[in-house]
């Protein structure tokens, strides 16, 4: 995250919270912890992040800048 100049709560306010699903790529019926990529913005996206998500704990997989 540091290689990009953003923080955790740029990723959870931003990213997350306003970021499209791309349920083509995601894998959300996985057991026991789906995971999900989202982009961001929702039109020309800057950013693509990778999370898992279990009962309890999300975990940023990865993170790509695209432009």
């Amino acid at each position: 995250m540091t290689t990009y100049k953003i923080d955790e709560k740029f990723i959870k306010d931003s990213i997350i919270t306003n970021g499209k699903v791309d349920f083509d790529r995601s894998h959300a019926q996985k057991k026991p912890c789906p995971d999900y990529l989202i982009t961001y913005p929702e039109k020309n996206p800057s950013y693509e992040i990778t999370f898992e998500k279990c009962e309890e704990t999300v975990t940023v997989k990865e993170l790509k800048k695209l432009k």
